[in-house]
């Protein structure tokens, strides 16, 4: 037989905001049948519930705040000797274009056909170029004044979808876990609260019987 010790507060809140199984729901609601106490309990508990309703819009709400991995040094050095070897292979790629890329037909103007005309021979621009080789001798050099293993060349990195699915199920995962810890916190506020109002309202009755009792012109010769 279930007696009100073997029930925590923690059943009757879930009793009252049906949290709990059937089976545990059905036996909380015999013993409320024949315990004048526990009934007592749960309107309790639901007095305060109706009360946290009726004033909830009156909390205002907490801001959320996001919390930022810092960057490591360590990336930033890796972001830049990438930066600088994609610039180096850009400006590789640019002279050798030039150098073996074929002229853009200029349009015909009609009105000079019949004029002779005299061409200048195609140079090319005044800069400095590096060939492959200075280039893999300045990273190899790059490498080891940031203290970091010699690279080779590799086509830049890209996000694929595999990358961008775990990401999102991590996020997910992150999201679950902060609604599970929200919940728990408001209930544990809850249980908190209605656990000082249950003490205080005990404290309340059992004050107000010992002033009845000292009223009471049969006790006061005692």
């Amino acid at each position: 037989m279930t007696t009100c010790n073997d029930i925590p507060n923690e059943d009757w809140i879930g009793y009252l905001y049906d949290a709990i199984d059937p089976q545990r729901r059905q036996t909380l609601a015999l013993h409320l049948d024949d315990c004048a106490d526990c009934r007592n309990v749960v309107d309790d508990l639901q007095g305060t519930r109706q009360f946290m309703k009726e004033h909830a819009q009156e909390v205002p709400l907490a801001p959320r705040l996001v919390v930022l991995r810092p960057r490591s040094q360590a990336s930033f050095w890796t972001f830049a000797a990438g930066l600088a070897a994609a610039t180096a292979v850009f400006a590789i790629g640019l002279t050798v274009g030039m150098r073996s890329g074929t002229p853009v037909q200029q349009p015909v103007d009609h009105a000079l056909v019949d004029r002779p005309t005299l061409t200048k021979p195609q140079t090319l621009p005044v800069g400095d170029y590096l060939t492959r080789e200075e280039f893999e001798q300045a990273l190899v050099q790059f490498n080891r004044a940031t203290k970091e293993p010699t690279r080779t060349i590799q086509q830049p990195a890209y996000l694929t979808h595999s990358d961008l699915t775990n990401a999102l199920q991590r996020l997910e995962v992150a999201f679950e876990q902060r609604s599970s810890d929200d919940f728990n916190f408001i209930m544990d506020e809850i249980t908190a609260i209605e656990s000082r109002g249950v003490q205080e309202r005990a404290f309340n009755r059992k004050l107000m019987g010992v002033v009845m009792v000292d009223q009471d012109p049969r006790y006061k010769d005692q």
